[in-house]
């Protein structure tokens, strides 16, 4: 699935050119006090992460990270299951619209919570299953699976919060982007505490 990222990054990253007004309301979305160091999570081209302070970001597509990279993210190339970073060793984790990539989301989240301090933040960037774009998107993963969307199996609001509570992680806050139609949200999460 990752493939598609390195053969098309270019298609990718020029994305945010020809959607800028919901690339800057997404980047006011996810402006959000968080403890360093901080993370991304399949930073792709680096984008979200360069312009919101991250320090490292991970991603399996070399080319990606290569752009990633030019923006001034450290870059590693991995997976979100396998987090290569110490136990507690870092301040905030984002996945930014990429959890729907993820082969095993739960294994995803467990890493996140593995690499985080105690009270470290999990952001999660989201478009649900059941808003518009959404939709839309099952749409287009329907229509053509060799596209960006045709991986595209998203979680609805309800599936989210059941995987997030069921590895170790509360919610604090949710706020939605503010476009058209609520799309986009940002979901804040807190590890719970150890007994």
């Amino acid at each position: 699935m990752w493939d598609k990222f390195d053969k098309r990054t270019l298609d990718y990253d020029s994305w945010y050119d020809r959607h800028p007004d919901i690339y800057l309301k997404e980047l006011d979305l996810l402006t959000i006090d968080s403890p360093g160091p901080k993370l991304e999570v399949a930073v792709g081209t680096g984008r979200m992460g360069s312009r919101l302070g991250y320090d490292v970001g991970l991603d399996p597509s070399l080319n990606s990270l290569h752009m990633a990279q030019s923006r001034g993210i450290d870059c590693v190339l991995g997976v979100a299951e396998t987090l290569p970073f110490a136990e507690s060793s870092l301040g905030t984790v984002l996945i930014c619209m990429s959890l729907w990539l993820f082969e095993d989301r739960r294994k995803a989240l467990e890493e996140a919570r593995r690499i985080l301090h105690q009270d470290g933040k999990l952001i999660i960037a989201i478009t649900y299953a059941e808003s518009p774009l959404g939709i839309e998107y099952a749409g287009k993963r329907d229509a053509d699976p060799g596209s960006f969307y045709g991986d595209c199996w998203l979680l609805t609001r309800e599936e989210l919060r059941t995987i997030i509570e069921e590895t170790g992680f509360t919610v604090v806050s949710e706020k939605e982007a503010g476009l058209d139609t609520p799309d986009v949200w940002a979901v804040v999460c807190r590890k719970k505490p150890t007994s």
